[in-house]
């Protein structure tokens, strides 16, 4: 690994531990600046990467896409590819952040953590069309791995049933699951957290889904429920409205995802 390589996975490290802080001091934010400004004298693709890490963890959206679109054109690589991901899925771009998953995973088919990002993605965003081809093609890369470590596929295969006793395409689950991403994206939320279950009320079953954000007020989650509420019952695409619940709560650390 060169001097490069190694400062830059140092600076991914701290980038990485300042996302996990509930606050950002500007202090910080300038200390890292500095560390990737030198580090561009050296490597220009690099410092594009972690800046546009650094930008993701600042929400600016615009800002992270276009220092990792200019890593990328300078070095299109799996390290670049993986870390623009990680960067969408933080600012709740799950779709783009899915998308480079894909790419990854194309790459590098036998990789599991890859794999498992995109289970997660298609979890929360409730779009299963190319769960069975990504499957297939993990399966055939990687033949000895075993699938039940990756929790996800039990998942899906869970609200899959469930779709389909609550009487509830899988193509309007998505035109739903599309609906609530873009709304979180508004408040700038990224899903944390994934509950589902199946219930059943006065004979009719419904599909509860429950998303857990980075919400800091009270206030902040009655107005996202809100407007998740309008945008599930204006949507004219989506006749099965009555069966889905979704309930956007605030998030917890030690919380696991399920499907009951």
């Amino acid at each position: 690994m060169s001097v490069a390589e190694t400062k830059s996975s140092e600076i991914t490290g701290k980038i990485n531990l300042l996302s996990m802080q509930a606050e950002v001091s500007p202090f910080e934010v300038k200390s890292l600046q500095r560390e990737i400004d030198r580090l561009k004298q050296h490597d220009a693709s690099q410092a594009y990467m972690l800046n546009g890490m650094l930008s993701s963890i600042l929400k600016d959206y615009e800002g992270s896409k276009t220092f990792h679109e200019k890593s990328l054109k300078l070095s299109y690589s799996l390290v670049e590819i993986v870390n623009y991901a990680v960067s969408m899925k933080r600012l709740g771009r799950s779709y783009e952040s899915l998308a480079l998953y894909f790419k990854a995973s194309e790459m590098d088919p036998a990789n599991p953590d890859h794999f498992d990002n995109i289970l997660q993605l298609m979890t929360f965003i409730g779009n299963f069309e190319k769960y069975d081809a990504c499957l297939a093609r993990f399966r055939k890369a990687n033949p000895e791995f075993d699938i039940t470590e990756l929790t996800y596929v039990s998942t899906i295969e869970s609200i899959r049933k469930h779709l389909e006793a609550a009487g509830v395409p899988e193509s309007e689950f998505k035109i739903a699951g599309a609906l609530v991403e873009q709304t979180l994206g508004e408040f700038g939320f990224n899903s944390r957290h994934m509950l589902e279950r199946l219930s059943n009320f006065d004979g009719v079953k419904h599909i509860y889904i429950e998303l857990a954000v980075d919400a800091k007020t009270t206030a902040e989650l009655v107005q996202v429920n809100d407007r998740v509420v309008e945008a599930i019952l204006g949507c004219e695409d989506l006749t099965c409205w009555d069966r889905l619940i979704y309930n956007i709560v605030s998030f917890h650390p030690n919380a696991t995802e399920e499907a009951a």
